[in-house]
C-alpha cells in the first residue's frame, strides 16, 4: 500500500424544506453558495494500479439558507423570514473504487461514513404584520444537533497530482423532531492537489 495526501477546496450548496412546522412549511427557501474546503490522505492499494483506497479526510463547509413566506391571517397580512446559517467540521473516512484507471489517471466512486460537528452563527425567524406595523423575532425556534453521523458519496477522478471530487450527502440529519421534518440536501464541487 501507498500513501498518498492531498488539500482540497471548492463550493457547496444546499436544499432545504420544513414539513410539519405551519410557521416555517410552504416557505421559499434559497441557498447561497459556500466554501467547502478539506485536508486528508487515501491508502491506495498498489494491487491493480490502485483499484482500491481508503481516505481519511477533515472538512469545512458551510449552510447559508433563508426562506420567506406572505399569507393572511385573521385579515392580517404577514411577510414571514427565516434565515439559518452554520458551519461544520468534519473528520470523515470512506472507501474508494476505481472501475477506470491507468499509470497516471483514476476515476472512481466512493462511499463512506462522516461525523459533523455543527456551530450555528444565525437560526432566526421573523414575522412582519404589516397591517398592524409590528415585528415578532424568535431566536433558535427549531433547536438542531451540535453533532450528528451522515453518509457521504462521492464521484471523482484524478489525472497525475490533480483531482475532481463531487460529493452529496445520501443519509443523515442534523435535525431529531418527532413531528417536524427539516430535510436537508448537500452537494459540493472541490479541486484538491496531490502530494
Amino acid at each position: 500500500n501507498k500513501m498518498a495526501y492531498f488539500i482540497s477546496g471548492g463550493v457547496s450548496y444546499s436544499t432545504f424544506n420544513v414539513t410539519g412546522f405551519n410557521r416555517l412549511e410552504g416557505m421559499n427557501y434559497t441557498s447561497g453558495i459556500t466554501p467547502a474546503i478539506g485536508v486528508g490522505a487515501d491508502i491506495v492499494s498498489k494491487r491493480q494500479l490502485g483499484a482500491i483506497a481508503m481516505r481519511f479526510e477533515l472538512l469545512y463547509s458551510s449552510l447559508s439558507i433563508k426562506g420567506n413566506s406572505k399569507l393572511e391571517s385573521s385579515g392580517d397580512q404577514l411577510e414571514r423570514e427565516y434565515t439559518l446559517k452554520m458551519s461544520n467540521i468534519t473528520p470523515a473516512f470512506s472507501f474508494l473504487y476505481s472501475p477506470f484507471r491507468g499509470p497516471s489517471y483514476r476515476v472512481y466512486g466512493g462511499i463512506g461514513a462522516a461525523y459533523n460537528f455543527s456551530f450555528y452563527s444565525r437560526n432566526e425567524f421573523k414575522e412582519v404584520n404589516t397591517s398592524e406595523n409590528t415585528t415578532t423575532t424568535v431566536e433558535d425556534m427549531l433547536k438542531y444537533e451540535k453533532a450528528w453521523l451522515s453518509i457521504p458519496a462521492s464521484l471523482g477522478g484524478i489525472v497525475n497530482n490533480f483531482e475532481f471530487i463531487f460529493s452529496a450527502k445520501i443519509l443523515g440529519t442534523f435535525e431529531r423532531f418527532v413531528s417536524v421534518g427539516a430535510k436537508c440536501n448537500t452537494y459540493s464541487l472541490r479541486v484538491a492537489y496531490r502530494f
